[in-house]
Parts: structure tokens; C-alpha cells; sequence
């Protein structure tokens, strides 16, 4: 029979002899799973942002008129 009892395996950490640089630790896997989930809620209201502005840049040429009849002043 191959195996062992339930949870046997190498041991974790620097005590495995394939240990490199700690890049796939559960401790650097959550880590990089929070900064993904932050950098998308940034990413969303870097966006909303954007929209707000176009909107009201939009609301600004009508309050002023046409965008044309504003240039040419």
C-alpha cells in the first residue's frame, strides 16, 4: 500500500529539503490573495472616479452651451 496515515508528508517550511525562496507559503499565498482583492477595489473606484468626471464634464458644456460655440469664444 502506498500512502500513510491521513496528513503524513514531508514537513513544512525550511525543515523540507525542496524549500526554495518561500514565494508558495500559505502565509505569502494569503498575503498575495488580499493585495489582489485591494488592488481590484482600487482598480473599481479608480473607475468610478473616472465616470464622475466625464459626467461632469458633460453637465459643464451644457450648463456653458455647445463645446464649439465655448472654443471659439
Amino acid at each position: 500500500m502506498h500512502g500513510g496515515a491521513k496528513g503524513s508528508g514531508g514537513p513544512r517550511g525550511e525543515a523540507n529539503g525542496n524549500y526554495r525562496a518561500g514565494q508558495f507559503t500559505k502565509e505569502m499565498l494569503a498575503g498575495r490573495k488580499i493585495w489582489r482583492a485591494s488592488a481590484r477595489i482600487l482598480e473599481q473606484y479608480r473607475r468610478e472616479g473616472e465616470r464622475e468626471e466625464k459626467k461632469a464634464a458633460r453637465e459643464f458644456t451644457v450648463i456653458l452651451g455647445s463645446d464649439r460655440a465655448w472654443r471659439q469664444g
